[in-house]
């Protein structure tokens, strides 16, 4: 699920700016799942595999936004994780014209910013 924050930071920001989304599956009882197949290269291969199924919709669906300027950055192979980027215009697109996307309780859509200060 995506988070109004998020949605509310795209929406404040200048069309133009490119914006850096980490983009999270919350897959971890299928990967619990997974962990129980005993042959170590049959469990990395399933979980590949899993996780490549899983992330193969949400890099399809950037990809039909590319016209806007969004991509896949890196497809963290192995990971249900994928870094994207683009125009926060093609974000507020993709996110108001994909409410299966913006709703699914595990996608959940991280602003790649540093949240933090130095203290004094």
């Amino acid at each position: 699920m995506i988070a109004e924050e998020l949605r509310r930071r795209i929406r404040s920001v200048d069309p133009h700016k490119k914006i850096v989304l980490l983009i999270l599956l919350d897959v971890t009882s299928d990967l619990l799942r997974l962990s129980k197949i005993v042959d170590i290269s049959a469990r990395k291969r399933a979980i590949e595999q899993f996780t490549w199924d899983r992330k193969r919709p949400i890099i399809n669906l950037i990809a039909r936004y590319g016209s806007f300027g969004l991509s896949v950055v890196n497809e963290m192979d192995g990971s249900p994780s994928l870094v994207a980027s683009g125009p926060a215009r093609g974000w507020e697109n993709l996110l108001a014209e994909n409410q299966a996307f913006v709703a699914d309780p595990e996608v959940k859509l991280a602003s790649n910013e540093a949240n933090w200060t130095i203290a004094n």
